[in-house]
Protein backbone atom coordinates (compact mmCIF):
# COMPACT_ATOMS: atom_id res chain seq x y z
CA UNK A 1 0.00 0.00 0.00
CA UNK A 2 0.99 3.72 -1.07
CA UNK A 3 0.47 4.79 2.87
CA UNK A 4 3.13 2.55 4.39
CA UNK A 5 5.92 2.82 1.42
CA UNK A 6 8.99 4.36 1.59
CA UNK A 7 10.64 6.52 -1.53
CA UNK A 8 13.43 4.25 -1.89
CA UNK A 9 10.66 1.30 -1.77
CA UNK A 10 8.24 3.32 -4.58
CA UNK A 11 11.35 4.19 -6.40
CA UNK A 12 11.96 0.45 -6.77
CA UNK A 13 8.78 -0.61 -7.43
CA UNK A 14 8.18 2.02 -10.48
CA UNK A 15 11.17 0.61 -11.78
CA UNK A 16 10.09 -2.89 -11.99
CA UNK A 17 7.15 -1.60 -12.98
CA UNK A 18 8.56 -0.08 -15.91
CA UNK A 19 10.44 -3.35 -16.40
CA UNK A 20 7.87 -6.06 -16.44
CA UNK A 21 5.16 -4.39 -17.62
CA UNK A 22 5.59 -2.05 -19.94
CA UNK A 23 8.95 -3.50 -21.23
CA UNK A 24 10.83 -0.23 -20.51
CA UNK A 25 13.56 1.09 -18.51
CA UNK A 26 13.34 3.99 -16.21
CA UNK A 27 16.51 5.34 -15.15
CA UNK A 28 16.12 7.61 -12.27
CA UNK A 29 18.93 9.57 -12.83
CA UNK A 30 17.75 10.83 -15.94
CA UNK A 31 14.86 11.96 -14.49
CA UNK A 32 13.77 15.70 -15.90
CA UNK A 33 15.10 18.82 -13.74
CA UNK A 34 12.10 20.59 -12.23
CA UNK A 35 13.64 24.15 -10.29
CA UNK A 36 17.24 22.55 -10.60
CA UNK A 37 16.60 19.08 -9.03
CA UNK A 38 15.22 15.84 -10.03
CA UNK A 39 11.79 15.14 -10.39
CA UNK A 40 10.21 14.15 -7.25
CA UNK A 41 8.20 11.17 -8.88
CA UNK A 42 7.16 9.75 -5.40
CA UNK A 43 5.75 12.81 -3.67
CA UNK A 44 4.17 14.06 -6.73
CA UNK A 45 2.65 10.42 -7.35
CA UNK A 46 1.39 10.53 -3.38
CA UNK A 47 -0.07 14.13 -3.47
CA UNK A 48 -1.77 13.51 -7.04
CA UNK A 49 -2.99 10.07 -5.59
CA UNK A 50 -4.45 11.57 -2.56
CA UNK A 51 -6.13 13.79 -4.61
CA UNK A 52 -8.38 11.78 -6.61
CA UNK A 53 -5.90 10.47 -8.73
CA UNK A 54 -4.95 12.17 -12.65
CA UNK A 55 -8.55 11.80 -13.48
CA UNK A 56 -9.27 14.35 -11.18
CA UNK A 57 -6.79 16.56 -12.14
CA UNK A 58 -9.02 19.55 -12.64
CA UNK A 59 -9.72 19.69 -9.39
CA UNK A 60 -5.92 19.52 -8.42
CA UNK A 61 -4.38 22.56 -8.15
CA UNK A 62 -1.03 21.51 -9.15
CA UNK A 63 1.41 24.03 -8.55
CA UNK A 64 -0.09 25.28 -5.11
CA UNK A 65 -0.68 22.16 -3.48
CA UNK A 66 0.78 19.70 -5.38
CA UNK A 67 4.18 21.44 -5.82
CA UNK A 68 4.72 22.63 -2.41
CA UNK A 69 4.78 18.61 -0.98
CA UNK A 70 8.13 17.60 -3.39
CA UNK A 71 11.20 18.15 -2.54
CA UNK A 72 11.51 19.96 -5.74
CA UNK A 73 9.77 22.77 -4.19
CA UNK A 74 11.56 25.92 -2.82
CA UNK A 75 10.33 29.14 -1.15
CA UNK A 76 11.88 31.28 -4.03
CA UNK A 77 10.71 29.20 -6.70
CA UNK A 78 10.87 31.77 -9.97
CA UNK A 79 10.16 28.35 -12.43
CA UNK A 80 7.20 29.98 -14.65
CA UNK A 81 4.41 26.46 -15.86
CA UNK A 82 5.64 24.34 -12.80
CA UNK A 83 1.45 23.42 -12.72
CA UNK A 84 1.99 22.25 -16.76
CA UNK A 85 4.99 20.53 -16.43
CA UNK A 86 3.95 18.54 -13.22
CA UNK A 87 1.01 17.48 -15.11
CA UNK A 88 3.02 16.45 -18.52
CA UNK A 89 5.38 14.87 -15.85
CA UNK A 90 2.30 12.80 -14.16
CA UNK A 91 0.99 11.90 -17.23
CA UNK A 92 4.56 10.57 -18.62
CA UNK A 93 6.07 8.85 -16.25
CA UNK A 94 3.17 7.78 -13.74
CA UNK A 95 -0.36 7.54 -15.06
CA UNK A 96 0.02 4.10 -16.27
CA UNK A 97 1.20 3.21 -13.08
CA UNK A 98 -1.25 4.57 -11.01
CA UNK A 99 -3.70 2.74 -13.61
CA UNK A 100 -2.56 0.02 -12.36
CA UNK A 101 -2.42 0.40 -8.64
CA UNK A 102 -5.84 1.81 -7.89
CA UNK A 103 -5.81 1.41 -3.92
CA UNK A 104 -3.14 4.16 -4.06
CA UNK A 105 -6.04 6.56 -5.57
CA UNK A 106 -8.44 8.28 -2.72
CA UNK A 107 -11.78 7.32 -3.09
CA UNK A 108 -13.28 10.72 -3.25
CA UNK A 109 -15.28 10.54 -0.32
CA UNK A 110 -16.43 13.54 1.19
CA UNK A 111 -15.71 12.98 5.10
CA UNK A 112 -18.73 15.21 5.86
CA UNK A 113 -21.80 14.08 3.73
CA UNK A 114 -20.39 10.73 2.23
CA UNK A 115 -20.95 11.28 -1.17
CA UNK A 116 -18.42 10.66 -3.92
CA UNK A 117 -16.89 12.70 -6.69
CA UNK A 118 -19.13 13.11 -9.93
CA UNK A 119 -22.31 12.20 -7.69
CA UNK A 120 -23.18 15.55 -6.99
CA UNK A 121 -22.89 18.18 -9.70
CA UNK A 122 -23.46 21.15 -7.64
CA UNK A 123 -20.27 20.22 -5.29
CA UNK A 124 -17.27 20.93 -7.88
CA UNK A 125 -14.80 21.84 -5.04
CA UNK A 126 -12.82 19.79 -3.44
CA UNK A 127 -10.49 20.72 -0.23
CA UNK A 128 -8.16 18.14 1.93
CA UNK A 129 -7.53 19.10 5.54
CA UNK A 130 -4.04 19.91 5.85
CA UNK A 131 -4.21 17.79 9.00
CA UNK A 132 -5.63 14.50 8.80
CA UNK A 133 -5.49 14.54 4.94
CA UNK A 134 -9.51 13.59 4.58
CA UNK A 135 -10.96 15.39 1.83
CA UNK A 136 -14.53 17.45 1.66
CA UNK A 137 -16.39 19.11 -0.46
CA UNK A 138 -16.21 22.75 0.50
CA UNK A 139 -19.63 23.77 0.19
CA UNK A 140 -19.88 20.83 3.06
CA UNK A 141 -18.63 22.78 5.58
CA UNK A 142 -21.16 25.34 6.64
CA UNK A 143 -18.89 27.16 9.33
CA UNK A 144 -18.75 30.78 9.41
CA UNK A 145 -14.81 31.06 9.81
CA UNK A 146 -14.22 30.00 6.75
CA UNK A 147 -12.21 31.92 3.91
CA UNK A 148 -13.35 31.63 0.18
CA UNK A 149 -13.07 28.58 -1.36
CA UNK A 150 -10.50 30.58 -3.54
CA UNK A 151 -8.30 31.67 -0.93
CA UNK A 152 -7.53 27.75 0.08
CA UNK A 153 -6.66 26.37 -3.22
CA UNK A 154 -4.54 29.30 -4.44
CA UNK A 155 -0.49 29.30 -4.40
CA UNK A 156 0.43 29.68 -0.81
CA UNK A 157 -2.59 29.49 0.07
CA UNK A 158 -4.72 29.52 3.57
CA UNK A 159 -4.65 25.66 5.56
CA UNK A 160 -7.99 23.64 5.56
CA UNK A 161 -8.89 22.08 8.78
CA UNK A 162 -11.73 20.07 9.12
CA UNK A 163 -14.25 20.30 11.72
CA UNK A 164 -13.06 16.94 13.49
CA UNK A 165 -9.29 17.84 13.41
CA UNK A 166 -10.55 21.93 14.39
CA UNK A 167 -12.05 21.05 17.36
Amino acid sequence: ALLSCSKDGFIQDLVLFYERVLHECLVIEKLPILNGSPLDLFNLYVEVCKRGGFECKTGINWKGQVFRKMSNYTEDNKQTGVGNALKKHYSTFLETYEKHHPADVASGICSLCGHGQGSRPDMTDWIACHVCDNWFHYACDHRASLVSYNQYSRDGGAEYTCPSCAT
